[in-house]
């Protein structure tokens, strides 16, 4: 992994890590083995009463205010489940 991805990957996880969930588990997934965008997995309790809009909201503010455009122009998709839901679609 080049210092760069690295780097990326890290103020990502941080980001994400910074939401107020309970026992987040947070993931980045390259598509295609795409070495510049990326996609994100965030699972949590807290997720379980909060529908998706409610739950994309919360992550992407968290993005949009932690993350320079650069930094967000690299992310795909940020998938945001219970843990209920994580037997299904997510990658």
């Amino acid at each position: 992994m080049d210092g760069t991805r690295n780097s990326f990957d890290e103020r990502l996880i941080e980001t994400l890590r910074g939401l107020k969930l309970d026992d987040p588990e947070i993931r980045i997934i390259r598509p295609d083995g795409d070495s510049y965008r990326v996609m994100g997995v965030v699972i949590s309790p807290t997720f379980e009463t909060m529908d998706e809009g409610e739950r994309q909201e919360m992550v992407w503010g968290r993005v949009l205010e932690m993350l320079d455009q650069a930094d967000q122009d690299r992310i795909e998709f940020i998938y945001t489940d219970a843990p209920s839901e994580r037997m299904s679609a997510t990658p």
